[in-house]
């Protein structure tokens, strides 16, 4: 559906992207462009994510595999586009020449975290400057309270500020149906009388046993005082001490496609996570409460943690956190809580809620008037 009032000088949009997670958001910006008129082609830096942009919604898309930085900027000359969307302005920070050089005249976007641009005196991120304007893809009142000022641990740069928008969650999930959540609790064997905890401590280098660890003998505990559960976790099952992996009340998938992990997340009672906003953001969009585990930091860390990133969410009420070394009595205490304190339940939810907005619209929003302003 064309609509030039949205988008007056945006015709075509080239979009970037790293690992699956930052094509997820590629995909969801994507979709709600091309719903707006806007033509649309990826650049993707690992060839097995090509096929997660091949969607109902994308089938005019292009998909590019583009490995380098350099590959990247011949791409960007052959496309021509009237924009160019980078989801993680990281991508190719061991490239010199990348990091150097504007990759293309066209004004140039990003999708990023809050993280990245933390003050430090050896950064470890390396973003790159030449950005036009960088979209932070998390809440507002995160992302404030994440600040300095704000109570927080970053120190954002004033020359960042600058250029710096935030947009919220991209992608921007819709809740499940109440027969597609019941669909999926009968999937995964859930009964009618059983509370269900969907679980998730990462992949690759994010996965983490100590992340899930200790949710498996809080569970135990539970069942064995009469609470009715059922867990799925996804991940390596490598993750799980052997005492509970045959366990009646654990389901267990090594992976999920994207579409089944969201459906399975947004139909559990509770979600038990690692520390990433990937996982967190979708279930603030689902309303389930939450709790995530954080690596315990070291004293002397001055550049990044990840309850930097958590801590935020957890005082936007959004979500409950421990880390790695916290007990696990004080799991099940909070387990407990969220799964059957109907009034602490609806507290969490309704601060969630709080958070929750489409941040595909408002970057669109942003990237307009950019251009409006620049064409001015």
């Amino acid at each position: 559906m064309e609509n030039k009032m949205t988008s007056p000088n945006i015709e075509k949009v080239c979009i970037a992207a790293m690992g699956p997670g930052e094509t997820a958001q590629a995909i969801a910006l994507a979709t709600h462009l091309s719903q707006n008129g806007i033509r649309v082609a990826f650049a993707l830096q690992f060839k097995e994510t090509i096929a997660f942009v091949k969607t109902p919604t994308l089938v005019n898309a292009s998909a590019t595999h583009t490995p380098d930085g350099s590959s990247l900027v011949r791409w960007l000359a052959e496309e021509k586009p009237d924009a160019f969307i980078m989801c993680n302005s990281k991508m190719f920070k061991d490239d010199p020449e990348f990091r150097k050089t504007r990759p293309t005249s066209v004004p140039i976007f990003t999708i990023d975290s809050n993280r990245l641009f933390n003050l430090s005196e050896q950064p470890g991120f390396k973003f790159a400057r030449w950005v036009d304007m960088y979209l932070i893809n998390i809440p507002e009142i995160a992302f404030n309270l994440g600040l300095a000022s704000g109570g927080g641990a970053y120190n954002i740069p004033t020359s960042v500020l600058e250029k710096l928008r935030v947009v919220g969650l991209i992608p921007s999930y819709e809740k499940v149906s109440p027969q597609e959540r019941k669909t999926q609790r009968e999937r995964y064997g859930v009964k009618n009388d059983e509370r269900f905890i969907f679980s998730y401590g990462g992949s690759g280098i994010t996965s983490l046993s100590e992340s899930i660890g200790k949710l498996f003998p809080a569970v135990s505990q539970l069942v064995k005082e009469g609470r009715k559960l059922k867990v799925l976790f996804v991940g390596t099952l490598s993750s799980v001490d052997s005492v509970y992996a045959s366990e009646s009340w654990l389901i267990h998938r090594d992976n999920l496609d994207a579409t089944d992990y969201y459906r399975a997340l947004a139909s559990s009672d509770l979600i038990y996570q690692h520390q990433g906003l990937g996982t967190m953001e979708q279930g603030i969009a689902a309303g389930v409460p939450i709790i995530a585990n954080v690596v315990t930091p070291p004293a002397d860390e001055t550049e990044h943690t990840h309850e930097w990133e958590v801590r935020p969410f957890m005082r936007a009420g959004a979500c409950k956190m421990f880390f790695f070394n916290d007990p696990v009595e004080e799991r099940v205490k909070a387990i407990v809580e969220l799964l059957y304190n109907e009034e602490s339940r609806a507290q969490m939810r309704a601060k969630q809620a709080m958070l929750y907005n489409r941040g595909e619209e408002r970057a669109l929003e942003i990237m307009t008037d950019y251009f409006k302003q620049r064409n001015a």
